[in-house]
């Protein structure tokens, strides 16, 4: 339909600007409004003088966060401009303050705000940091975690590793947005410039088409479309994640000698459940899956000669339909296509194996026997250094020690003392010189038996 000059807010806007000689250029218009907008904020605080949020918020602030409002200020993170991105993401940190953002995801603020290539982050660091744990997104059940501070309750778990998630919560938004922008390689994050320039390109390519109508028309309102697996890197291929580190890097102690570790039995805790999940997965993995690859190729509607890439792009194609996110209806056929893409994906033939492997979870930490190694040193890390805070605790995972150890003592090609064998052992060591509970606990567990094979084994060689 026609409409007449004057409900055409770009063309009344751009003919007023360059009707007035040595008047303001775009990015100036754009930044004088941000400023009123912000000074009216400013005029009307949404807490009060003890911090306290006020109900209702200030009426300037339900203009602001109105859904035919906010998401044209989500939108300033694709202006380009630093400045007017730094600006509009501070006048987003006053509207959301004190109100309801749980549904901020849905005008695409993450995809955004990750995508702008900028230096200046600290504005957009502080609206990670306040939103982006109370989100109201999709998560299958096997996918929440119990603790409400995990990083992979976050829906920037989507986009980002888990470390640098975990990195936003425990740091202010000024040392994450360094780091984010910045190179690391600590045991607390492993981030460098070709992550974010991977983590860039998938998130554009995401909205690309969004993008190109926002720049024809400036009032459109992005759609969500909902990312259908979360983005992977190459660089934390092998690397294992618990708590807040990378394990690795955390046990080498020739090149980070004294890392801190804040809370140590938050650690241990997330180690010794790590231990118990990966004996868990080994059992599980050894069975037969209750859902047969016939079956998961039938759910997909692909034949059975398909290639991975064909499987996984018939699997996008059907979950963008159902997703919970787009879809609250669709939440069971969503888990049925995913749970047969996940059995597809666990028996892909060797010829495939590059797009399994892009696809596979990165940062797993490897074998099954290599990742179980390396949380039994990261344990025995943690009493070696904390090992008095630690005494009031009882060791709860003997059983699985022992039956480590009598593993690797029964394999007939084993010579010397192996990685986990010396893991294991130095870990019971540690762990039961620790405290006296620990010792009886030990006991309890068989580990007199145990102890006496390792000693005869030691003789022998």
């Amino acid at each position: 339909a026609w409409r007449s000059v004057g409900e055409i807010p770009q063309l009344r806007w751009t003919v007023g600007m360059r009707a007035s000689p040595g008047g303001l250029s775009v990015a100036q218009m754009c930044l004088r409004c941000i400023s009123i907008l912000k000074a009216l904020c400013a005029m009307y605080p949404s807490r009060d003088t003890d911090g306290a949020p006020k109900v209702p918020i200030p009426r300037i602030k339900r203009s602001l966060s109105d859904p035919s409002v906010l998401p044209h200020i989500v939108q300033l993170c694709l202006a380009g401009h630093a400045a007017v991105v730094e600006e509009g993401m501070g006048l987003l940190a006053e509207v959301i303050d004190g109100g309801d953002h749980k549904k901020i995801y849905k005008t695409g603020f993450y995809y955004f705000a990750l995508s702008f290539v900028g230096d200046d982050l600290g504005s957009v660091a502080r609206v990670l940091r306040d939103t982006h744990m109370h989100q109201e997104w999709y998560r299958r059940d096997q996918d929440r975690q119990g603790d409400v501070n995990s990083p992979l309750n976050s829906i920037l778990s989507l986009m980002l590793p888990p470390s640098l998630v975990c990195f936003l919560i425990n740091h202010p938004p000024v040392e994450f947005s360094g780091v984010f922008r910045g190179d690391s390689d600590t045991p607390e994050a492993i981030w460098n410039g070709r992550m974010r320039g991977h983590l860039v390109r998938s998130l554009r390519q995401h909205v690309s088409s969004f993008a190109y109508t926002l720049r024809e028309e400036c009032l459109q309102v992005y759609e969500y479309t909902p990312l259908i697996s979360p983005i992977k890197y190459e660089e934390l291929e092998g690397e294992l994640w618990c708590h807040s580190f990378f394990l690795r890097h955390l046990c080498d102690e020739v090149k980070y000698p004294s890392w801190p570790i804040r809370d140590p039995f938050q650690l241990l805790k997330s180690t010794i459940d790590a231990v118990r999940h990966a004996e868990e997965r080994k059992e599980k993995d050894s069975e037969n899956s209750a859902l047969t690859l016939e079956e998961a190729f039938r759910e997909l509607g692909c034949d059975e000669k398909s290639s991975f890439s064909e499987v996984r792009k018939t699997y996008k194609k059907l979950v963008l339909g159902v997703h919970p996110d787009k879809n609250p209806h669709g939440r069971a056929r969503f888990e049925a296509v995913q749970a047969a893409f996940e059995r597809i994906q666990r028996s892909m033939p060797a010829s495939d194996e590059s797009d399994v492997k892009a696809s596979s979870r990165m940062g797993e930490g490897g074998s099954s026997d290599d990742k179980i190694s390396l949380l039994l040193r990261a344990q025995e890390l943690v009493y070696r250094k904390h090992g008095e805070a630690l005494a009031m605790y009882r060791y709860p995972c003997y059983s699985v020690l022992c039956g480590l150890i009598t593993a690797e003592l029964s394999r007939r090609d084993a010579s010397g003392c192996t990685v986990g064998l010396c893991a294991a052992s130095e870990c019971m060591a540690l762990t039961a010189s620790a405290a006296k509970g620990n010792a009886e606990e030990l006991v309890h567990s068989g580990g007199s038996n145990v102890i006496r094979q390792l000693v005869r084994r030691c003789l022998l060689e």
